[in-house]
């Protein structure tokens, strides 16, 4: 059954130091480190982190990714909401950036905080469906295991988009001058700028599924992608196990490989969630074959063509 509830998010209206004082512009010196300013940064770009992202990510212990999130917390840059676990035991948090967070971010010339200033607002805000909050959270899960396996691979994760920058407007028609719009997830550009758009489908409707694959789908027949990557995208449909928040089998892997293959995908590979968890990389291609992820992502840069 589809999960409900909303997250009840906690903020630090007043904490003890001024953004002056974090930022070394006063006497106090409370100085936000570097690894400080990457979360922040990465909070900006997507949305969401627990302490275990975090430890993942900054290769630090968790117990200090836990210190370092209490810190910024105190400082009153985060907000974090309270997750309850799935089969009960201890809530754990989810951290987002708050408005102070994104103040500092503008004050230090952030690109991206300085081109979303008019419209920014704090995901403790927006985000407090906990079955958004949990889609943004299990995208991230994936993104991480790719830029980590990635990384032992000597593949290198150049950049990683998220899914305010990964969307792309564009003329699907050139005659009737029709606008079209993709709004991936995220998007991970690999080295050799080999670009992998992630889906992350937790939500099970094959309607809304089937709407995106036709969008993407004229995307990449249509070589629009040549106007922002130099390699054509692979489409990854990262499907966790079960049957989707919508309680419908379209939201088990199955049952999406299956609405790929009907649909006519290109250039998609479908994961399930024991490729990116346990690491086995099996992936499903548009017309259901087997292959493995790593080495059909690594050919086509290799080739150096679009497929």
């Amino acid at each position: 059954m589809a999960q409900s509830g909303v997250i009840r998010w906690y903020y630090n209206d007043m904490p003890e130091f001024s953004i002056e004082d974090i930022m070394g512009l006063t006497r106090r010196q409370k100085v936000l480190s570097e690894q400080d300013m990457q979360i922040l940064e990465g909070l900006l770009r997507y949305n969401f982190f627990t302490t275990e992202q975090v430890s993942r990510l900054w290769l630090i212990s968790l117990r200090m990714a836990e210190k370092r999130m209490a810190r910024l917390y105190q400082w009153g840059l985060v907000d974090r909401g309270s997750i309850p676990a799935s089969h009960g035991g201890r809530p754990h948090w989810a951290y987002a950036l708050s408005a102070r967070g994104f103040d500092v971010l503008v004050r230090t010339d952030h690109t991206l905080a300085r081109e979303w200033t008019e419209d920014w607002r704090p995901k403790s805000e927006t985000g407090s469906q906990r079955v958004s909050t949990l889609h943004e959270l299990g995208l991230n899960d994936v993104c991480i295991a790719i830029c980590e396996t990635a990384k032992a691979l000597g593949r290198p994760v150049v950049d990683w988009e998220g899914s305010r920058e990964a969307g792309q407007k564009f003329v699907a028609n050139k005659v009737t001058h029709e606008w079209q719009r993709i709004d991936p997830d995220a998007v991970i550009l690999l080295d050799q700028s080999q670009p992998l758009m992630i889906e992350y489908e937790r939500s099970g409707r094959d309607t809304k599924f089937h709407k995106k694959l036709r969008a993407m789908r004229s995307y990449l027949v249509g070589r629009q992608w040549q106007t922002r990557y130099p390699r054509e995208p692979w489409v990854v449909y990262a499907i966790p196990a079960g049957t989707g928040t919508q309680g419908v089998v379209g939201g088990s892997f199955g049952g999406m490989a299956l609405r790929a293959e009907l649909s006519g995908a290109r250039n998609y590979l479908l994961l399930d969630e024991d490729s990116w968890v346990n690491g086995t990389w099996t992936a499903m291609t548009g017309d259901g074959t087997l292959v493995n992820f790593w080495d059909t992502v690594s050919s086509s840069s290799k080739a150096g063509k679009a497929r």
